[in-house]
């Protein structure tokens, strides 16, 4: 949303949290679809370590209600997506995460 205001101008609120700033475009994200391009809903992920060989990150779900048929997309430095767009399945049968407790 940052960015869109950036380009069109105008005034705009914005309510975020959770911010990820990292100065490349290289970056992990999980989204709801097997095509990159028909994605509506992503989460970035933060990777613990990154080199050419592999990425390691622990996967944060965020707004995902559970991460059953949910993808993982590799973006690089360019911007180029791994497997020309494909995700790769992630965690098929992943338990939901506890429920916070709640006060009555």
């Amino acid at each position: 949303p940052h960015m869109y205001v950036n380009s069109v101008g105008g005034k705009y609120e914005m309510w975020m949290d959770d911010l990820y700033i990292d100065n490349t475009k290289a970056r992990i994200e999980v989204c709801n679809t097997n095509k990159w391009s028909a994605r509506t809903h992503c989460e970035i992920q933060i990777p613990a370590a990154w080199s050419t060989d592999s990425i390691s990150a622990t996967v944060n779900q965020g707004s995902f209600p559970n991460l059953q048929g949910a993808y993982l997309y590799v973006i690089d430095a360019n911007g180029t997506v791994s497997n020309s767009g494909n995700g790769l399945p992630l965690c098929l049968d992943c338990p939901n995460p506890p429920v916070s407790p709640q006060a009555n």
